[in-house]
């Protein structure tokens, strides 16, 4: 039987929720992950007030400074996020303890597939079946991938990083119970990535 008009109005709801999860997710994943660590250490340490002592104008300065400022409260929110383990680096919890970094990933990759295969579902209450795998390809390709990706490593990458960390957060302690596992097994397949050792390899190699 066709469906109601509540039905549908629900399906359709449900629909654009699913595209915008499915495009928070790929944005987020690119967004996140393909922010250096070591980058956004060094940002957290650059001294403000050393943009007021290069020549300029004044105002230039203030800007400059206002914009470091804000660049550097978006990189304190994000680096819990993309750096160090998820239950902090207390030995305690060492074989159990995923690092953010995959958790991340796991999480975002999940909510992203979740979004994609529940999609097709609500769309075949609104649309014939063969109506629905086309919608459902089309839309998550064009607002749920490739939009939000050239959005979220856009100018305003790391505004937007830290705008939606708290809705990260969330997300990993929500799927904490599958994200997690998976994680561990990550981080014993593939191991995890020593950022400051690698970026002190390089920074020696610049200086020969």
């Amino acid at each position: 039987a066709p469906a109601g008009v509540g039905t549908r109005l629900v399906c359709g709801a449900c629909a654009a929720l699913c595209v915008l999860c499915a495009a928070f997710a790929a944005g987020l994943t690119l967004g996140l992950t393909s922010l250096d660590e070591f980058g956004l250490q060094v940002l957290c340490n650059r001294n403000p007030d050393a943009e007021m002592d290069v020549d300029g104008e004044v105002h230039a300065k203030l800007s400059a400074r206002e914009r470091l400022l804000r660049d550097q409260r978006c990189a304190r929110m994000i680096l819990p996020l993309v750096s160090g383990r998820f239950l902090g680096d207390s030995p305690r919890f060492s074989r159990f303890n995923p690092t953010n970094s995959h958790m991340l990933l796991v999480t975002m990759l999940l909510v992203n597939s979740m979004a994609n295969e529940a999609l097709p579902l609500f769309l075949d209450q609104l649309v014939p079946s063969w109506a629905a795998i086309i919608l459902s390809v089309t839309v998550v390709l064009l607002f749920g991938e490739i939009l939000p990706s050239a959005i979220f490593t856009g100018p305003h990458q790391l505004e937007l990083a830290a705008t939606l960390s708290p809705t990260v957060r969330v997300a990993r302690m929500v799927l904490l119970p599958i994200a997690g596992p998976i994680s561990l097994l990550l981080d014993v397949a593939v191991g995890s990535h020593k950022a400051e050792e690698d970026r002190r390899e390089e920074m020696k190699a610049m200086a020969k």
